[in-house]
């Protein structure tokens, strides 16, 4: 799986409502566990799917796109032993009732959007220590992903509708450019954005090479070939502005340091930056686009975000 496709997935899987999300989530597991057992949307009696053979018990707690787990009503939905009439029991009081002397099952995941913290988290491993034999996990999408890892491509196109996208074995421009992107906005750290410049001055840059003047127009011109590529990668990833500000700092100092080792020539820079960036890619085993790369990074240079000035 590619960074680019993770980043669709996950985005997916965000924006998801409860039901759906349990939906797409019965659909990962029936692929990952040959014998898993789906639960009904209602009177599921604690059971949100499970595996005989993985011993294996799920719950699943999804809250709304863009809400926030509320660390009382999810310490209730992982146990909630003494309810009062408008409530229920917790998932894990219901799998005790209802499953755990039923089935010889090792394991019961409380499966949520983000990782459990804070009180939640303290809850979850009290349990844990009650001495009844079974582990008590939490997984978040982070686990689904890598549950994702080990299917089926084409369970996985099937599952997140990727099909569309024509993610094969050998990725194409709008491929090639997500995955440039989600490394470079995944791999700087977030510095003071005041080192950004809302007024960038690209007629300052031309001056400054001047010797290159011409190729980097003619570069920049050659480059728009690969707009449409670009506009639909970035369409698909939806970039929000600190991934947006992580890229634009990961660029700025990576074309400084190629620009200070090959004596501030900017065409000998571009290529060895290409070069690097396509072998980075390149390890995930599968081979990049090296154009649509190159192009991507000349994209860049009218806006300063590649070889920027001194001030910028």
């Amino acid at each position: 799986m590619t960074s680019g496709e993770e980043k669709i997935i996950r985005d997916r899987l965000n924006g998801l409502s409860g039901k759906e999300f349990q939906e797409k989530l019965w659909n990962v597991l029936g692929c990952y566990y040959d014998d898993f057992q789906y639960a009904k949307m209602q009177n599921d009696l604690g059971s949100d799917g499970h595996s005989f053979k993985g011993r294996i018990f799920f719950a699943v707690y999804a809250i709304e796109p863009g809400s926030k787990y509320d660390n009382a009503e999810t310490i209730k939905k992982i146990s909630n032993v003494s309810p009062t009439k408008s409530e229920e029991l917790g998932d894990y009081d219901k799998f005790l009732k209802n499953w755990k002397n039923t089935n010889n099952f090792d394991t019961w995941v409380f499966v949520t959007k983000s990782r459990l913290m804070g009180r939640p988290l303290k809850e979850l491993a009290e349990l844990n220590n009650n001495g009844d034999g079974i582990l008590k996990a939490n997984w978040c999408i982070d686990n689904i992903i890598q549950v994702c890892t080990k299917l089926n491509r084409d369970d996985i196109k099937r599952i997140f509708e990727l099909d569309n996208l024509n993610l094969d074995s050998k990725p194409g421009e709008v491929e090639t450019i997500m995955d440039l992107i989600c490394y470079i906005s995944d791999y700087s750290e977030l510095i003071d954005s005041s080192e950004l410049n809302d007024m960038p001055d690209p007629d300052k840059k031309l001056e400054r090479f001047s010797k290159y003047c011409q190729e980097i127009k003619s570069e920049i011109a050659n480059s728009a070939i690969y707009r449409v590529a670009q506009n639909e990668a970035e369409k698909v990833i939806g970039l929000d502005k600190i991934s947006i500000s992580k890229k634009v700092i990961y660029l700025k100092n990576i074309s400084r340091r190629f620009l200070r080792e090959n004596s501030e020539d900017p065409m000998v820079s571009l290529d060895k930056m290409t070069d690097f960036l396509s072998a980075e890619l390149g390890n995930s085993g599968r081979k990049y686009d090296r154009s649509a790369i190159r192009y991507y990074l000349i994209s860049e240079i009218p806006k300063c975000n590649v070889f920027p000035n001194e001030n910028e």
